[in-house]
Parts: structure tokens; sequence; C-alpha cells
């Protein structure tokens, strides 16, 4: 009898051990087919975050600095890098970072770690370079950008030898000039070297939703050219997915709110720059990549020379997707914006010769 007990138990004990790994199972398959097969924008849209890994990884080349930390962060609480490696010339801070990175992050999928040298970045599917001079300690203009292209160099030949496969993100000052360089210098496509230059076109956004009353995230809209100092191509606006114009007051009232919050943000004398903004940007295009979002956003891209700015990058509306630029935006500019482009390139290659190569 007590033998018949012990084998009931058993049997039933195998009945739920079996039920449980086969939920667990079936629960498993759900989640990956559910989050592969829905849209992320779905999740976008009810706000839902979903952490699963992608088997992707990111480099940081410049990571002590304020922007390469932020960026960092706000690349791992996206959710979709396996692991972000932290490469410095302060190797102690990189270290340092990473330590505190991964208790940042201990709630996502994301792992920090400490590159000793570029070529430990040799699996990173993007890299993003910071990598340059802190411009409050170099005040001559001309000298930072030659220190800076020196760093380049060195910069770009461990990444050409060790990460021929990776898509490289720049945010070197300025940055129009600096994505050009590290496109020669590396040699690759077209679509696997961009700048981080949407900041002005958010900028741009955040002041047409303060003047017209909407939400920033409701326009489609466009500060395009010379990464800082772009020009706000008002023919090219949406809202809500329809064309939307402004009147000429409105356009003054925007205009000017943008000019005020640069004085106002002067006036601090931080000695900082909007490196928030600008790693928020970087990590959109990086989550755009890891995730094949081909998510419309503006960026520095020598593929500028498809609408005629030739030798040089400029900030243009792009496709960002697996791979990196999947194609360039054609802006609706009006004969005056036009003509403020050209001047712009025009200023973009000047800096670009002025390098002592």
């Amino acid at each position: 009898m007590r033998r018949c007990e012990f084998i009931i138990q058993q049997a039933a004990n195998n009945i739920i051990k079996n039920w449980f790994d086969n939920l667990q199972f079936t629960a498993k398959c759900f989640y990956d087919r559910i989050t592969k097969a829905i849209p992320i924008k779905i999740f976008d849209v009810l706000n839902i975050k979903i952490y699963r890994r992608h088997n992707m990884k990111l480099g940081i080349i410049g990571a002590s600095s304020r922007r390469g930390t932020l960026a960092a962060y706000a690349a791992g609480i996206k959710g979709c890098f396996e692991e972000i490696k932290l490469y410095d010339d302060k190797e102690n801070v990189a270290a340092a970072t990473a330590m505190d990175l991964n208790q940042a992050l201990s709630a996502t999928a994301a792992k920090a770690s400490c590159a000793s040298k570029i070529a430990d970045m040799a699996d990173c599917d993007v890299i993003f370079s910071v990598y340059s001079v802190n411009y409050q300690e170099v005040k001559d203009r001309k000298k930072e950008l030659q220190m800076n292209y020196e760093m380049a160099v060195k910069a770009c030949a461990d990444i050409k030898k060790y990460c021929s496969n990776s898509v490289v993100i720049v945010s070197v000052n300025p940055v129009d000039t600096f994505t050009y360089v590290y496109r020669q210098l590396l040699g690759f496509d077209d679509s696997k070297v961009m700048g981080v230059g949407a900041s002005d076109t958010v900028r741009f956004k955040w002041a047409l939703g303060q003047v017209m009353g909407k939400s920033a995230k409701d326009f489609d809209a466009l500060c395009a050219g010379k990464a800082g100092h772009g020009i706000q191509l008002y023919g090219d606006i949406k809202c809500g997915g329809e064309a939307f114009s402004l009147t000429e007051e409105q356009k003054k009232q925007v205009e000017d709110l943008c000019v005020s919050w640069f004085k106002d943000w002067g006036a601090q004398k931080a000695g900082i720059s909007a490196d928030i903004t600008l790693a928020n940007a970087f990590a959109e295009m990086a989550e755009a990549i890891a995730l094949d979002k081909n998510m419309k956003m503006a960026c520095s891209t020598t593929m500028a020379s498809k609408l005629g700015y030739n030798d040089c990058a400029m900030t243009f509306d792009v496709i960002i997707g697996k791979g990196g630029i999947k194609e360039i935006c054609t802006p609706a500019a009006s004969e005056d914006e036009a003509g403020f482009l050209s001047l712009f390139a025009g200023k973009i290659k000047e800096s670009i010769d002025s390098i002592e190569r």
C-alpha cells in the first residue's frame, strides 16, 4: 500500500514538474514571438518597455567625458544592448564609470565593462566616438580643431583595423567637420559613419511646441545644414502627419525663443555643452540601428553629396536602421533656405580644409 502511495506521489510530482516546465517554455516562446512579431512602435505607443537581449554590443571611445558617460547611460536604459564597452585614455575613470553604470543598469539586460584598448571593441556593432579635447581647456578654436584631428587619426587607425563591421557615430566638435574626417580616415561606406546632429532639430521642435501650444513630439520638423548653426526649414513641417504652416509672426516667435534659450544658456557660464540632449539623440540613433527601426531623424552625413553638397558632411533627415543610414531624405527648402544650405556647405569645407594633415 505504501509503495503504491509512493509511486502515485512520484507520478504526481513528475506531472506537476512537466506541466511547470512546459508552462515556462510556452511563456518564453510566447514572449519571444510577440516581441519579434509586434512592431516596436506598438510598444512605444503603449509606453511599454521591453527588455530583451539582442546580442548587440556598443563601444564608447572617450567614455570619461560628461558626454560619453551620459551617452552610455542613455543607450543602456534603452535595453537593446547586452554589453557597453567603455574606452578612455584615463582607464581608471572608464573602469569606475563601468562599475557605476552596472549598478544603474542592473534592472536592464545591459552590462558595462572597461576596454583597455580600442581593439577590445572588435565585436561591437556600434561605436560612439566622443574622443576629443576638452574645449573649455583649449580656448583657441583652431588649436582645438587640430588637436581633435590628431586624436581622430589615432582612434580611426584602430577602428579601421579592429572594428571594420561597426557602425560609427561621431560627436566631436565641430561635428559636421569630424563626421567627414572620420568617414575619410576610415574609408567606410557613407551609410556606416554618421554624426549626432539632432540637437538643433530637437530645440526647433521644442520651440514649435511652445509657440503653438502643442507637444514637441507632435512635430516632424528639421533644422538642417551646419550642426549648431542650422537653418529651420519652415516649408518642411508636419504636425500629426499633416503639412503644417506658420504665420510670419509665429516664425519670429519660434526663432526668438531659440535665440533667448541660447542667451540664457550662455548667461549661466556653466562651461558645459547641452550633453543631455545630445546623449539622448545618440541613444535614439543607436537604438534605431540595434532594433532596425527605420527611424527618421536628423544626423550629420556625407550622404549630403546625394543632395548636391559634395566634399563635406551636413545635417539632414535620414532613415536609420540596421547597418546605419538607409537613405537620406530630400528636404523641402525654399530658395532662401537652399541659399543658406549652400553657404553652410562652404563654411564646413573651409573648416575641413583648415586642418593640417
